[in-house]
């Protein structure tokens, strides 16, 4: 019998005490485990985690359950799973729309099974961070306003215009240079408020590279890149794609840059961009497949020589391939997860893909890149 007096703690008998620091062991033990999952995977209760490009997202969390149904309809154990359901095989499949640059980083430092930017890096930076890359998919960049042209007419502008405007040097909508491209359009004369994005995003670099394709001033100022230095004073930076609709939507005068799908579901005003046919084209899925015609999608450089031209071909100018990122140890599980998961991107998301806003790879791009999985990956 052991007594308890109410001020003291109560006495465990010497084999219970055996037992309880046993689990207290046990339960070390398992801390530990969750920790490493935690490490591996970023997050609790998920196997493959993928981080990158905001305007690739959509698409990839649309594939994402189609990929997860797909599998669980072709494993008979799994036929009747809950929809709700996110594991395939063991792992789960989560995106996480953080931007290109902010994707890459989550890959090289093992936050991320993959990545997906709108821009490749270069070879260095490819061996630097034992990094292959590839594209899977087209997107494009739109112009958006918060600016009403009168008669409900399309509101051309081009690469130099575009440039003045973050330069600093057009800086109301009734400018002579805009009215010049739109002759037949009632152009208020209100102040432009150019935003931008304030994090490393493929966004920036695909519209930044149309800049400096067109504009030797922007090409010999501010340049291209996933991150700039845009001029001093002129325009205000917004967090994410989702911070320069808000930003635009809220604020008259205002322009932008943002993926296609965004601006559709924000119904904001999309403008006509001048490419190097001299003509001006919205991103419509006709104007994006002209821009991509005359791709090569071969390569000897590992992908590094963007796919995709700007403001020198016909068709939409600010057109941009989608690049898959993973690491080159192929051998490690989830990175022939995330593999598997781009095969299906690749092979089988056309549907998807067109209803929201994107253009699949065409035939003889898939066929370059899966034989680049063979050759540099071992996956086929």
């Amino acid at each position: 019998m052991v007594s308890i007096d109410d001020d003291t703690v109560a006495v465990v008998p010497e084999q219970s005490g055996r037992r309880r620091l046993l689990w207290v062991a046990l339960g070390i033990v398992a801390i530990a485990a969750i920790a490493l999952v935690l490490t591996l995977t970023g997050r609790p209760g998920s196997g493959l985690v993928g981080s990158g490009s905001s305007l690739a997202a959509p698409l990839v969390q649309r594939a994402a359950v189609d990929f997860r149904n797909a599998a669980n309809a072709d494993d008979p154990q799994r036929a009747d799973a809950s929809g709700n359901d996110w594991v395939v095989d063991g792992s789960g499949i989560e995106y996480e729309a953080v931007g290109s640059l902010g994707g890459i980083v989550a890959l090289t430092d093992g936050r991320a099974s993959f990545a997906l930017a709108d821009y490749p890096l270069s070879a260095g930076e490819l061996e630097q961070r034992d990094i292959a890359q590839f594209p899977l998919f087209i997107g494009a960049l739109a112009v958006v306003t918060h600016q009403d042209v009168a008669g409900g007419d399309e509101l051309r502008l081009d690469g130099e215009v575009l440039a003045a405007i973050y330069l600093g040097e057009i800086t109301r909508w009734d400018d002579e240079a805009i009215a010049a491209l739109n002759p037949d359009a009632e152009l208020a004369a209100t102040e432009i408020v150019p935003f931008h994005r304030g994090d490393g995003s493929g966004s920036t670099y695909g519209f930044t590279r149309y800049l400096a394709d067109v504009s030797d001033e922007w090409g010999a100022g501010p340049g291209h890149g996933a991150l700039v230095s845009w001029p001093a004073g002129v325009g205000t930076s917004a967090d994410g794609s989702g911070g320069v609709v808000e930003s635009v939507s809220s604020t008259p005068g205002a322009i932008g840059y943002v993926d296609v799908g965004q601006a559709e579901r924000a119904s904001l005003p999309v403008a006509a961009v001048g490419n190097g046919a001299g003509e001006y084209a919205t991103p419509s899925a006709e104007a994006i497949e002209t821009a991509i015609a005359d791709t090569d999608w071969t390569t000897d450089d590992d992908y590094a020589t963007p796919t995709v031209a700007t403001g020198t071909t016909p068709g939409y100018p600010l057109t941009v391939a989608v690049y898959g990122m993973v690491k080159r140890d192929a051998g490690a599980s989830l990175t022939r997860q995330a593999l598997s998961f781009m095969a299906f991107l690749l092979d089988e998301s056309d549907v998807a893909a067109r209803d929201l806003g994107y253009v699949p790879l065409p035939e003889a791009g898939s066929v370059a890149v899966r034989e680049y999985w063979a050759e540099q990956l071992g996956y086929a």
